[in-house]
């Protein structure tokens, strides 16, 4: 019988961290340091994507997941590198990163 490295299969790749609801990180200062983007089990979702991220709060790794197209740019642009420091704030009906230091934010109730 072969053992599982014989198999030749790309390493999975897995992100530490507890697993937290997005909105527990709205308009708080994140280190981003790793991402993952997947096949979505959602069906009503137009693109079909997940966008997992690791991040750290306040000291601790944590794991978030989101169907945000405007946070999957950013992650995936040329220029991202990684770590970086934000903020997620909500931005109309949808998601984006802006600098950490920012203290105004577009939100809409």
């Amino acid at each position: 019988m072969i053992s599982f490295n014989d198999l030749n299969l790309p390493e999975q790749k897995t992100l530490e961290g507890l697993k937290i609801d997005i909105s527990e990180v709205f308009n708080k200062n994140i280190e981003v340091w790793d991402y993952h983007i997947g096949e979505s089990k959602y069906d009503r979702v137009q693109h079909g994507k997940l966008l997992t991220l690791q991040i750290e709060l306040d000291g601790a790794k944590r794991v978030i997941f989101t169907q945000s197209s405007n946070l999957m740019d950013v992650v995936q642009h040329p220029n991202a590198k990684f770590p970086f420091k934000a903020k997620i704030v909500k931005h109309y009906r949808g998601f984006r990163f802006t600098s950490p230091t920012n203290e105004i934010s577009l939100t809409k109730p």
